[in-house]
């Protein structure tokens, strides 16, 4: 059955945004009718209270993390699945400030599987 609602809401392209935002914003919608059946969709936004580049970049690898170890995890439910996922972008962040100075700084994501 095909939904009877549906709202995009637009993502402003890389050029349009402030210089300063650390946001990154992700919006999975798979095609893939085993991957839509299990897990659905996933938007999630992750977000430094930090403003620059490495807060940026920070926030990406925060998403990249999340959005691949979401949809690799085949072990467990949704709600098991999504904690696990922003669990290892966690430890992939400590592991980049180790490694890199990506700095000290809060980060936060907010995840919505639908």
């Amino acid at each position: 059955m095909a939904p009877r609602f549906q709202m995009k809401l637009g993502i402003l392209a890389e050029q349009d945004r402030h210089h300063e935002s650390p946001d990154t914003v992700v919006v999975v919608e798979p095609t893939v009718g085993s991957r839509a059946r299990s897990k659905g969709q996933l938007y999630l936004l992750v977000t430094s209270m930090v403003p620059g580049s490495r807060a940026r970049e920070a926030t990406r690898l925060v998403a990249d993390v999340i959005r691949h170890e979401y949809y690799y995890d085949e072990s467990a439910g949704i709600r098991v699945c999504l904690i696990k996922a922003i669990l290892a972008a966690n430890k992939r962040l400590g592991h980049a400030r180790e490694r890199s100075a990506l700095g000290a700084g809060g980060v936060a994501g907010a995840g919505a599987p639908a």
